[in-house]
């Protein structure tokens, strides 16, 4: 260092740099350590989420399994319901057609077991 140049500093101008530089110091340790559990909250997301789809795979492989398993019900007056349901619900949205078909399906259903029962 042969052209060195000497800066000197006031008491309280080196007292200011001296905080400046350790306040430095303590803002680049804490976003460290929140770059730390970033990571560490990310890593646990991505597990909980292929957990979340392994059990949502395996519940609709039980679901289908369960379908499959179920009975069948004759379903003529199933096919009449449907039919007249969709002549009658002409105006209706989609939506609402499609749940309300499924609802009076099921109500359907129901009356026709409790018609068979009595």
């Amino acid at each position: 260092m042969k052209n060195a140049v000497h800066v000197r500093l006031g008491y309280e101008e080196a007292i200011s740099a001296k905080r400046n530089v350790l306040s430095c110091e303590i803002d680049s340790l804490h976003s460290l350590r929140n770059l730390k559990s970033y990571k560490r909250l990310r890593k646990q997301e991505l597990t909980l989420t292929l957990r979340f789809r392994s059990q949502l795979k395996e519940l609709v492989n039980k679901m289908s399994s369960l379908k499959n398993e179920m009975p069948v019900l004759g379903g003529g007056e199933e096919k009449l319901a449907i039919k007249s349901m969709k002549k009658a619900g002409g105006a209706e949205t989609g939506r609402e057609k499609h749940a309300k078909t499924g609802i009076e399906q099921e109500i359907m259903g129901i009356k026709a077991q409790l018609e068979a029962i009595s």
